[in-house]
């Protein structure tokens, strides 16, 4: 197995087809366990660069929580403004084309931008692979924004601060969004702008959050042009807003070289995977911008899943976040600070060591620690049901120990 650095994919794949106008691809940045994993995403003017790109930030994002799956990534074009039916029909045909990797399972998909759980049915209809109905009260999103918060908490928490009266602002206000806005207000910070893909808002003395909220169920993107009370801006511009935090949530490489000297905040908390190339980071650094990488604070998603996957409850879940996940962040801070790197530099180097170590199943204990650890906790549940409380609690932290925080 080739050490992790971005050598290129291991497999990639371009399909069109012109009664549907369908463009689209898919990319296996590697192999691991068998398969490639991520999700598929329409937006428009995706590229196969683009997709690549997020396919490689799964690996890494697999890795850094030691996760043994190779990253993978899907995509098709929105051609603009689609009905119902047109969109299954894209959907349908790109399950088709790319079918033979669906049920082969040498790649596993999920939802991502664009792409609801009924999308996904429909592009596995297509593909020939009827998906069973799966009852979870687990929602991905709210996980994904907890990371994200976690990861602010902890930066701030190093700095000697808390989330008291710091000012955010939040690009893209969907599911994981608004989620993240309500964390973030919840604990006392002061969200001064979000944006949709209408555009954006902002008010300095901070935006009402139960109330954009609501606007949203009613409005979807156009909550922005039913929120009298905040000043309209370009979602662009948004970014470049007086800030104690960026939470960039969008489309990759936002920030670039043409406006990186723009930004007026310290600390940069992705929701969106690749938010900048290394590059960019390393212009980040130079200015003491504090900035983690995207497949560090927005891991949430996967990693709440993959416990879901291992028998843990939505409570076991939290716990293992504010606990386990908390305590990793902390352990990346440190390491950058002791080695004199930045953080997405450190990141990194966890992310590369984890996947040397998981290619090779038979010389990493890393696995039988995983399998006692839900195995314990399945068993201490079932105990439970039987009036015989042995508690949980250690096995999680055992769990926490031996396999999250296996940097």
């Amino acid at each position: 197995m080739e050490p992790l650095q971005k050598l290129g994919p291991v497999f990639y794949r371009e399909v069109e087809d012109e009664t549907t106008g369908l463009k689209g691809y898919l990319v296996v940045d590697r192999y691991l366990g068998g398969a490639g994993t991520g999700g598929i995403r329409l937006a428009p003017n995706i590229s196969l660069v683009e997709v690549a790109n997020l396919a490689y930030e799964m690996t890494l994002k697999f890795s850094f929580l030691n996760i043994r799956k190779g990253g993978a990534k899907a995509g098709f074009v929105l051609p603009g403004e689609l009905s119902k039916s047109q969109k299954e029909a894209l959907c349908r045909k790109f399950g088709e084309k790319i079918g033979d990797m669906l049920k082969s399972k040498k790649y596993f998909p999920g939802e991502d931008m664009g792409i609801d759980s009924d999308d996904l049915k429909v592009i596995l209809s297509g593909a020939g692979i009827e998906k069973k109905s799966q009852k979870t009260s687990l929602k991905g999103e709210y996980f994904t924004a907890l990371s994200v918060f976690l990861t602010a908490q902890e930066i701030l928490k190093n700095e000697g601060k808390s989330f008291d009266q710091a000012r955010i602002i939040i690009e893209g206000f969907g599911k994981v969004g608004g989620e993240a806005a309500r964390l973030f207000s919840r604990a006392g910070a002061i969200i001064t702008g979000i944006s949709t893909i209408r555009g954006g808002i902002f008010d300095e003395a901070g935006l009402d959050i139960p109330r954009l909220i609501d606007l949203k169920k009613l409005y979807g993107d156009g909550c922005i042009d039913h929120y009298e009370l905040a000043q309209k801006v370009s979602k662009e511009e948004l970014l470049f807003k007086e800030a104690d935090i960026v939470i960039p949530g969008a489309r990759p490489d936002v920030i670039t070289k043409d406006n990186v000297g723009r930004l007026k905040t310290k600390i940069i908390v992705p929701i969106a995977n690749i938010a900048v190339t290394e590059e960019i980071e390393n212009m980040l650094a130079q200015r003491n911008i504090k900035y983690v990488p995207g497949f560090v604070s927005n891991c949430g998603g996967i990693l709440g899943y993959f416990l879901g996957e291992q028998g843990f409850d939505a409570d076991a879940i939290e716990k293992i976040f504010h606990n386990g996940f908390s305590r990793k962040v902390r352990m990346l801070l440190k390491k950058a600070q002791k080695e004199n790197i930045s953080i997405a530099h450190a990141a990194r180097a966890i992310a590369r060591r984890n996947f040397e170590l998981m290619s090779d199943k038979g010389k990493n204990s890393l696995f039988k620690k995983m399998n006692l650890g839900r195995i314990g906790y399945v068993a201490c549940k079932k105990l439970k049901k039987k009036n015989i409380h042995i508690g949980t609690t250690f096995v999680m932290r055992a769990y926490m120990e031996k396999v999250l925080l296996n940097q």
